[in-house]
């Protein structure tokens, strides 16, 4: 149980960890049943507590406890006693409970970049170091700084988390760091180009999901991606990455960064993303590049 800008909110752990269907916000009462629920009590003893504690009526307090029960097994992201919450309402939720942080100087949300190394070299973007940069990767922090800086961050209230590079999966204990904070109560997500997510790693994921994992493309074609990438064989990569996050049931959305080489194919992104059955979107914004090197 996690408290985000006053409200109670459960966040799922291990193989629920990405399901945002399964947040649960509380009022009094669920924070009460859940409190007692680490006694191991039974539906009888929950059900007397809650009539002793709320000033209720038996039989009310047996079908309060027993619908918690019940939305327990199959979350739905709403409030303890509230009717299921619809998809649109997760957005609304967690946009509430952000804003009610901030104005409570909550860190509810944070983000990790875990490395400014990548294996493509995209001429637009702000940090592309080389994969292969020996400087930059001795630079890193070590996976048990980022764990130590996970957990102080969650004690300070940080509940949603993002993990971002660079390309992330270049890191060789990039598992090393994201498993651990799959059994810390936070909500995770990742951005990655894709390229270098494996079967195996893609297997890796499946048993503690993040919410969801963004993947940049470049473009529709190999072409035109790789025109942009400046790797061979980078377009071809990414869609197998892709593939094996969707046939996995990972949450998976598409994005792109619009240039002058790949705004044509804007449609056919669009297209791809349709084809898979997951959410796209596009943005022209490009950042200055902070050693100061021109980007196009």
């Amino acid at each position: 149980m996690r408290r985000v800008g006053g409200q109670d909110l459960l966040v799922p752990l291990g193989a629920k960890v990405g399901d945002l269907n399964a947040l649960i916000t509380l009022n009094p009462t669920g924070r009460f049943v859940w409190e007692l629920l680490a006694e191991d009590r039974s539906t009888e003893d929950l059900a007397v507590a809650v009539s002793k504690r709320f000033e209720i009526g038996l039989a009310r307090a047996r079908t309060d406890v027993q619908a918690f029960l019940e939305q327990l097994d199959q979350p739905a992201g709403a409030a303890f006693g509230a009717a299921p919450a619809t998809a649109p309402d997760y957005g609304t939720l967690v946009r509430g409970l952000l804003g009610h942080a901030a104005g409570s100087r909550q860190p509810a949300h944070g983000t990790f970049e875990l490395t400014r190394r990548c294996n493509l070299s995209c001429r637009m973007c702000y940090v592309r170091q080389d994969a292969h940069d020996v400087m930059g990767a001795g630079a890193e922090l070590p996976a048990s700084a980022w764990l130590d800086l996970a957990r102080r961050a969650a004690d300070e209230g940080m509940v949603f988390l993002l993990l971002t590079g660079g390309e992330i999966f270049l890191r060789r204990d990039f598992f090393e760091i994201y498993e651990p904070l799959t059994r810390l109560g936070l909500v995770l997500a990742l951005y990655s180009n894709g390229t270098l997510i494996t079967p195996d790693a893609a297997n890796r994921l499946a048993q503690a999901p993040p919410s969801r994992v963004e993947i940049t493309v470049y473009g529709a074609t190999s072409a035109t991606a790789e025109a942009i990438t400046g790797i061979a064989g980078s377009f071809a990569a990414c869609t197998a990455g892709i593939e094996a996050l969707v046939s996995r049931g990972i949450a998976v959305g598409l994005k792109s960064t619009l240039t002058r080489r790949n705004a044509g194919e804007l449609d056919a992104m669009r297209r791809m993303a349709r084809d898979w059955g997951v959410p796209f979107s596009a943005s022209w914004l490009l950042s200055r590049r902070p050693d100061g090197s021109a980007s196009d």
